[in-house]
C-alpha cells in the first residue's frame, strides 16, 4: 500500500476537488496498481426505503445538487472516513493505492518515481504531495543506502589518501596502504555479492568498517619497517624482521576484531546478525592481505637511513606530546586514577539513563523527503505504526451478536482515547454506520440490539464483495481484526501502550473473548526489550573471549587483564554520555560495544607488546615506559586518528542512527587512546606485571663488568 497525502489550505473547493479526482483516475491507470481509494471514488453508505444502498460520497456534487463546500461536514462527521482519507480539519487527503503483489518488485521503484514525476505537474502553491507507505520506505532505503555507499567510500578513500601521504609524505607508502584496503574491500563484497546477499542499513556500515581496519595495521607495519631498515644492511632482511616481529601481534589484533565482530552473530536481530557475520569475514581477508601485501610491496617503500639510538627531538611528537605524557605519568599518576575513577562513577549513572528506542521517523534525517512526508502523514492522518488484535469469542460462535458487537464498541472507543493511537478502524464503526443509514436517522448510530438486523446488515456487507471488509472480519464471522494507527512515539512508549492496553483486555474482555496482538508495534516492542539483553550477551561473549586470548598469548592473568580492562572505559564513558544526552540505544549504537571492543583493544595489545620487549631490554619500568611511547607512541595515535576520521565521516550518512554510530564509535575511540596512552601504563608501572625492577642483569664480584656498564649506558640512554 503506498499512501499519498495532498495537502491543501482547504480540501473542500472545487479546485481542489477536481484535482484530487484527476489524480485519483490517473494513479488508477498505472499498470502497477490494483486499485485506489480516495475521497474522490469513496463509497458512503445511504438510506433507502426499507433498507440502505452505496453510492458516492460526492454523487450530489457529481450531479450539480450540491456544491464542493457543501460537502464538507457531511464528511468530516464520517468516522470511516476521517483520518483515514481525510484529515479532522478537511484541509488534506489521503489517497491509498494498492499495488499488484505479483510481478518483479524491484518493478515498484520504477512505479515510484513515474508517480513522483505524475504528481509533482499538479503542485502548485498551496498545493503538495507527500508518499509514504511500505513500498516508498523499502526503495526510499535501498536508495539512500546506495547513495551512502557512494558518499562514504569515496570520502573514507580520501581520509585515508590524505592522512597517510601526509604522515609518510611518500607516494609509495599510500599505495601499500590503499592496496590493503581496497583489495579486503573487493574480497568482502565479492563475497557477499556470490552469496547472493543484500546491503541492508546494517550491513550498509561494513564498507567504513573494514576499510578502516585494514589500514590500521598498514601503518604499524610501515612504522616498524622505517625503524629497522636504518639497522639491516639487507632489504631482505629488513622486511623477514618487520613480519616477525609484527606478525604476531596483527595476527592477535586481528583475531580480536573477529571475536568482537563474531559475538555479533549471536544477536536474534538478523540484521545485526549479518553485520558481525561479514564484517568478521571481512577482517580474516584484511590480514592474509596484508601479510601477502606487506611481503611484495613493502620493498618499494623509500630507503630513510637515520642514526642509530638518536631520538629526533624536532619532530613535534617526540618533542612535545611524548614528553608530557611522560611527566603526566611520571607525577600525576594518582590524578589520573582519580580521573577514571569518577568517570567510571559518572558513567554508571549515565547508562542507567538510556532508553532503548526505536523510531522510524527518527531513523532518517528530518530534511529528507520521506521523512518529511511520513511526519505528515503521521501528524495529519493516519499514524505510520500499526497495533492489530485479532479476537475470536471464547465459546466459539460467531461475531454477528449484539453483546459481542457492543464489548469491541467499547475496546475501540478505550483505543481512541489513548493519546498515542490516531485511529481505530473496527467492523463495528461500519454496522453503526448501517445501523445509521436504514434507519435515516443520525441519533441510530449505534450497534442495533436485534441479532435479525445485524444478520442482514452482515449478509448484504458479504454479497458486496468489497475487499476492505474481509481484512476487518473472517469469511465465517468468528473472527475480527481491530487495527489501531499509532503515530511515532518510539518503541518505549509503544511498548508502554501495549502494556496499558494488554492489561485493560485482561481486566475487561477475558472473559468473554481471547485474543492475539499483532502488527509492528508489537514486532518493534519485542525487539525493543530484547536488543539490550542481546547486546549485553554479545558484548560479555567478545569480552570473555578477548580476555582469554590474550592471557594465552601473554601467559598471564595480569596482563589480560591490563590489555582488556582499561578499554571498558570508553566503552562505558560514552554509552554514559547517550544516557546524558538522550540518545536512544538502537541497533546500530548498540553494536558499538563489541565492534569497538575489537578495534581498541589492539592498541593495548601493541603497547604491552612493545613494553614487554623494551623491559626485557632494560629491566626499569619508566625506562621500558620512555622507549615504548617513542617507539609505538606515535603509531597508536596515527591510527587512533584514522579511526577517528573514517567514522567520522558518518556525518554525511542519510540515517541519524548511522551518524550516532560514527560519531559515538570515533568519541570511543579517541576516549580509548587516551586509556592506552594515559591509564594503562600507570597500571603496568604500579603492577609490575613482568617481574621485580632492577638495572642489571647480573653482579660480579670485583664490579661491574663492560657488559653491564654498557647495559647500564643504553638503560640510560
Amino acid at each position: 500500500m503506498v499512501a499519498i497525502a495532498m495537502a491543501t489550505n482547504d480540501l473542500f473547493t472545487e479546485e481542489n476537488f477536481e484535482i484530487l479526482k484527476k489524480v485519483t483516475d490517473g494513479i488508477s491507470s498505472f499498470d502497477r496498481v490494483e486499485r485506489v481509494i480516495s475521497l474522490a471514488n469513496a463509497q458512503d453508505i445511504r438510506h433507502k426505503f426499507l433498507g440502505v444502498k452505496t453510492e458516492l460520497a460526492f454523487k450530489e456534487v457529481e450531479e450539480g445538487e450540491k456544491s464542493v463546500d457543501q460537502m464538507r461536514d457531511r464528511i468530516l462527521a464520517n468516522e470511516l472516513y476521517v483520518s483515514n482519507i481525510v484529515s479532522k480539519d478537511g484541509k488534506s487527503a489521503n489517497i491509498i493505492a494498492y499495488l499488484k503483489t505479483d510481478g518483479d518488485p524491484a518493478a515498484n521503484g520504477e512505479f515510484i518515481e513515474e508517480l513522483k514525476d505524475y504528481l509533482i505537474d499538479f503542485e502548485r502553491p498551496g498545493l503538495k504531495f507527500h508518499m509514504a507507505g511500505a513500498p516508498i520506505e523499502q526503495y526510499e532505503f535501498i536508495r539512500l543506502i546506495h547513495r551512502d555507499q557512494m558518499v562514504f567510500i569515496p570520502i573514507i578513500t580520501l581520509i585515508l589518501v590524505a592522512t597517510t601521504f601526509l604522515i609518510y609524505r611518500s607516494f609509495a607508502c599510500m599505495f601499500l596502504s590503499m592496496s590493503i584496503v581496497f583489495t579486503t574491500l573487493i574480497w568482502m563484497l565479492g563475497t557477499i555479492s556470490l552469496l547472493g546477499q543484500e546491503l541492508n542499513l546494517m550491513t550498509s556500515l561494513l564498507a567504513p568498517v573494514i576499510m578502516i581496519v585494514a589500514v590500521l595495521n598498514a601503518t604499524y607495519l610501515i612504522n616498524l619497517f622505517f625503524e629497522i631498515r636504518p639497522h639491516q644492511p639487507s632489504l631482505r632482511e629488513s622486511v623477514v624482521l618487520t613480519i616477525q616481529q609484527l606478525g604476531l601481534p596483527c595476527l592477535l589484533t586481528h583475531f580480536t576484531a573477529t571475536l568482537g565482530f563474531m559475538s555479533l552473530a549471536l544477536n536474534n536481530i538478523p540484521a545485526i546478525q549479518s553485520f558481525g557475520l561479514y564484517a568478521a569475514m571481512g577482517t580474516i581477508f584484511a590480514y592474509v592481505i596484508e601479510i601477502v601485501l606487506t611481503v611484495v610491496l613493502v620493498p618499494i617503500l623509500p630507503y630513510r637511513p637515520q642514526k642509530v639510538d638518536v631520538f629526533d627531538e624536532r619532530n613535534f611528537f617526540n618533542r612535545v606530546l611524548i614528553g608530557f605524557l611522560e611527566n603526566l605519568e611520571a607525577r600525576w599518576r594518582w590524578l589520573i586514577l582519580l580521573v577514571t575513577a569518577l568517570i567510571i562513577i559518572f558513567s554508571i549513572q549515565g547508562v542507567m539513563k538510556i532508553k532503548v528506542d526505536t523510531n522510524i521517523v527518527k531513523q532518517m534525517k528530518p530534511t529528507l523527503p520521506l521523512a518529511i512526508a511520513t511526519k505528515f502523514i503521521d501528524e495529519n492522518l493516519t499514524g505510520v505504526y500499526s497495533l492489530g488484535f485479532v479476537i475470536r469469542r471464547k465459546d466459539g460462535e460467531h461475531m454477528v451478536d449484539p453483546e459481542a458487537l457492543k464489548r469491541l464498541d467499547q475496546f475501540k472507543d478505550y483505543l481512541e482515547s489513548e493519546n498515542g493511537i490516531a485511529k481505530v478502524n473496527s467492523i463495528t464503526t461500519l454496522v453503526k454506520k448501517i445501523n445509521e443509514a436504514r434507519a435515516g436517522d443520525d441519533d441510530e448510530y449505534a450497534i442495533p440490539e436485534k441479532e435479525s438486523l445485524l444478520k442482514l446488515y452482515f449478509k448484504g456487507m458479504a454479497q458486496s464483495g468489497d475487499p476492505e471488509l474481509w481484512k476487518m472480519i473472517s469469511e465465517d464471522f468468528k473472527e475480527v481484526r481491530i487495527e489501531a494507527r499509532m503515530r511515532a512515539l518510539g518503541t518505549t512508549q509503544g511498548a508502554a501502550l501495549e502494556d496499558r492496553i494488554r492489561d485493560y483486555m485482561d481486566r475487561q474482555m477475558s472473559d468473554f473473548f481471547e485474543y492475539k496482538l499483532t502488527g509492528n508495534v508489537v514486532l518493534l516492542g519485542k525487539i525493543s526489550r530484547a536488543l539490550f539483553h542481546e547486546q549485553t550477551r554479545s558484548f560479555g561473549f567478545a569480552f570473555a573471549s578477548i580476555l582469554i586470548v590474550i592471557i594465552l598469548i601473554f601467559r598471564s592473568v595480569r596482563l589480560g587483564l591490563l590489555a582488556a580492562i582499561p578499554n571498558l572505559f570508553p566503552i562505558l564513558a560514552v554509552y554514559g554520555l547517550m544516557g546524558y544526552m538522550g540518545v536512544e540505544l538502537s541497533t546500530a549504537t548498540a553494536m558499538i560495544a563489541s565492534i569497538v571492543l575489537g578495534l581498541v583493544v589492539d592498541a593495548s595489545i601493541q603497547f604491552i607488546y612493545r613494553f614487554e620487549k623494551e623491559f626485557q631490554h632494560r629491566y626499569h619500568y619508566l625506562q621500558a615506559l620512555h622507549h615504548t611511547y617513542r617507539n609505538i607512541g606515535q603509531s597508536m595515535v596515527l591510527s587512533a586518528i584514522i579511526l577517528c576520521l573514517g567514522f567520522g565521516a558518518s556525518i554525511f550518512a542519510s540515517f541519524r542512527i548511522t551518524v550516532h554510530f560514527g560519531l559515538l564509535t570515533s568519541l570511543t575511540i579517541f576516549l580509548a587512546l587516551l586509556c592506552s596512552l594515559l591509564v594503562l601504563p600507570v597500571f603496568l608501572v604500579m603492577v609490575k606485571p613482568f617481574g621485580p625492577q632492577r638495572l642489571f642483569k647480573r653482579r660480579l664480584k670485583g664490579g661491574d663488568s663492560f657488559q653491564e656498564r654498557k647495559s647500564l649506558h643504553s638503560g640510560a640512554t
